[in-house]
C-alpha cells in the first residue's frame, strides 16, 4: 500500500512538472510511462508513446535513432546515469533539442527502468545559432573592413588603455602586428596620441559612452607618419573601440588641389588685372590718336571750306561735321567701354559716379544716389580695378533682375577696411537661395564677383528679402593686393 501510495504521488507530481518525464525498460527500451508535457514537448496525443521503442524521440543528424538510443542505455549501465544535450525528433517530423537528464532505477513491475527528465532547450539553441552565426558574420566583417579596427580595455579607471584586439586593416594601416600589441598600452605602441588628441577622445567616450568623431588630424612618431580620422565608441561590455581610416593620400590630393585651385584663381585675377590694362592702353590710344585726329580733322576741314571761293552748300558742311562728331563721340564711347580713364585719373569714387550717371540713369532711367567718402584716395591701382569692377557687376544685377527705380551706392572706411554697400528698391529676392546657387549658371556674375574680392582677402555679404529690395556690401582691407601667381 505504502508503495503504491508513493507512486501514485509521484505520479501527481510528474503530471503538474514543466520538464518532460517518461519511463523506458532496460531490459527492450520500450517507454512504459509519460507525463503530460513531455507527449505536449513531442506532440504526441495523451499515452500514445507508451509502448513504442524510445528512439522515437532522438534524431540526431548523423546517427540512427535507435543506434542513439542504445548508445545512451549502454552508458546508463554503465555510469548508473547520463545527461547532455539531445537533438530530438516531433511526431510531425520537426526536430528540437532538449536538455535531458537520464538515471536507473528498480522498478516492482517493470525491473530496470530509466527515467527521463526532458527540457526544451529548442529557442536557447536558436539564440546561440543565431549568436555564433551573427559572431561568424562579425569576425567576417572585422577582418574584411577596410577601415583599421582597434579594440582598447580600460585600466586603472581610465588612466590608459590596452589592446584587446587589431584588425588586418589595421595592422596594414599602422605597419604593425597585432600579435606584439595584444595586451599593450596605448600609449606604448602610439607615444604621439595624447598630442594628436585621440588618448582625451578615449577618456571621453569611455566615462560618459557618448561616441565621438576625430576629425583628420597629423599623428607622427619614430616609426609612422600620416593624416588619420576616428570615430570612437564604447561597447556595452565596456572596451572602447576606434574605427579609423589612413587619409594621407586623400589629404595631399586635397592640398595639392587647393594649390592648384590658388594658383589658377591668382593666374585668372592676373590675366584679368592685364587685361584691365591691355584694354586702357587701347582706350587711350583711340581717345588720344583716333579720337583727336578726328577733332583735328574736322578743325581743318571747316578752315579749309572758309577759304575756299566757292564754299559748298551749309547743309553739306553741317552733315560733314555732324559725322564727325557721331565718329567723335563713338570713339569716346568705346573709350569707356574699353577701360573707364576716370579710375586711373580721378579715382574710384569718380569712376563709380560716372557709371552711375551714364550707365545706369541715362541708359535705363534708374535714379541714384552716391555717398562719397574722403579716405579712398591713393589706393592701390589693382584694388582700384577689382573694387570697380564688383560695384559694375552688382549694378549690372539690379538693372537686369531688380526691376529698381533707385540705387544708392555708399562708400566708407572703417580702421583698416573699405566698406561699399550696393543698395536697391527693386523685388528682391531670398538671399539664403542665392547663396546657395553661387556658381551656377544663373549666378555666375555674383559668383565672379564673390571670387575676385576673395583673391584680394575681401568678401560680399548679401541681404535681400522678395518685394524689399537688396543689399550688397563689399568689405575690403585697405591695404590688399593682387595675389601672386
Amino acid at each position: 500500500k505504502k508503495a503504491e501510495e508513493e507512486m501514485r504521488l509521484q505520479s501527481e507530481i510528474t503530471k503538474n512538472m514543466s520538464e518532460g518525464v517518461y519511463l523506458v525498460r532496460d531490459s527492450d527500451g520500450i517507454i512504459t510511462y509519460t507525463n503530460p508535457k513531455f507527449e505536449q514537448i513531442f506532440g504526441y496525443s495523451p499515452g500514445e508513446m507508451v509502448g513504442r521503442h524510445a528512439s522515437i524521440v532522438n534524431a540526431p543528424a548523423d546517427k540512427d535513432p535507435k543506434e542513439t538510443a542504445k548508445e545512451i542505455i549502454g552508458i546508463m549501465r554503465e555510469k548508473g546515469f547520463w545527461k547532455g544535450e539531445i537533438r530530438n525528433i516531433k511526431k510531425d517530423g520537426t526536430p528540437f533539442w532538449s536538455y535531458a537528464s537520464v538515471t536507473m532505477f528498480d522498478h516492482p513491475e517493470h525491473g530496470k527502468v530509466l527515467v527521463a527528465v526532458h527540457t526544451d532547450i529548442t529557442e536557447r539553441k536558436q539564440a546561440e545559432q543565431a549568436l555564433q552565426e551573427s559572431e561568424i558574420r562579425f569576425r567576417e566583417l572585422f577582418e574584411s573592413i577596410s577601415s583599421g579596427v582597434a579594440v582598447y580595455e580600460a585600466i586603472k579607471d581610465g588612466e590608459d588603455f590596452v589592446f584587446k584586439s587589431m584588425n588586418k586593416a589595421g595592422e596594414r594601416i599602422e605597419k604593425i602586428n597585432r600579435a606584439d600589441i595584444i595586451g599593450k598600452k596605448v600609449t606604448e605602441v602610439f607615444p604621439g596620441v595624447k598630442k594628436l588628441g585621440l588618448f582625451e577622445v578615449f577618456q571621453r567616450v569611455w566615462r560618459t559612452g557618448k561616441p565621438e568623431y576625430h576629425p583628420c588630424s597629423f599623428y607622427e612618431d619614430e616609426r609612422i607618419f600620416q593624416w588619420v580620422e576616428n570615430h570612437v565608441y564604447k561597447l556595452p561590455s565596456g572596451e572602447i573601440v576606434t574605427v579609423y581610416d589612413d587619409v594621407t593620400a586623400r589629404k595631399q590630393a586635397e592640398e595639392k588641389l587647393t594649390d592648384y585651385y590658388s594658383k589658377l584663381k591668382a593666374m585668372a585675377i592676373s590675366s584679368l588685372l592685364t587685361e584691365e590694362r591691355e584694354r586702357r592702353l587701347i582706350a587711350q590710344g583711340l581717345h588720344d590718336d583716333i579720337g583727336q585726329k578726328l577733332a583735328m580733322a574736322k578743325i581743318d576741314l571747316l578752315s579749309s571750306l572758309r577759304d575756299e571761293v566757292h564754299q559748298p552748300a551749309p547743309e553739306l558742311t553741317e552733315k560733314i561735321c555732324s559725322n564727325i562728331d557721331a565718329m567723335i563721340e563713338r570713339v569716346r564711347s568705346l573709350t569707356f567701354e574699353l577701360s573707364n580713364p576716370v579710375l586711373t585719373e580721378l579715382g574710384l569714387e569718380a569712376a563709380i559716379e560716372r557709371h552711375l550717371g551714364r550707365e545706369v540713369r541715362d541708359k535705363y532711367g534708374i535714379e541714384f544716389e552716391l555717398v562719397r567718402c574722403e579716405l579712398l584716395t591713393h589706393l592701390d591701382e589693382n584694388l582700384n580695378i577689382c573694387l570697380f569692377r564688383a560695384v559694375r557687376e552688382l549694378l549690372n544685377n539690379i538693372i537686369k533682375h531688380a526691376q529698381a527705380k533707385k540705387v544708392t551706392v555708399s562708400l566708407s572706411r572703417e580702421n583698416n577696411e573699405i566698406i561699399i554697400i550696393v543698395a536697391d528698391d527693386g523685388i528682391g529676392f531670398d538671399a539664403s537661395e542665392v547663396r546657395r546657387r553661387i556658381g551656377n549658371g544663373d549666378t555666375f556674375g555674383l559668383f565672379s564677383v564673390q571670387e575676385q574680392l576673395e583673391s584680394f582677402g575681401g568678401r560680399l555679404k548679401i541681404k535681400s528679402n522678395p518685394g524689399q529690395g537688396s543689399r550688397f556690401t563689399i568689405v575690403m582691407p585697405s591695404d590688399a593686393t593682387a595675389p601672386k601667381s
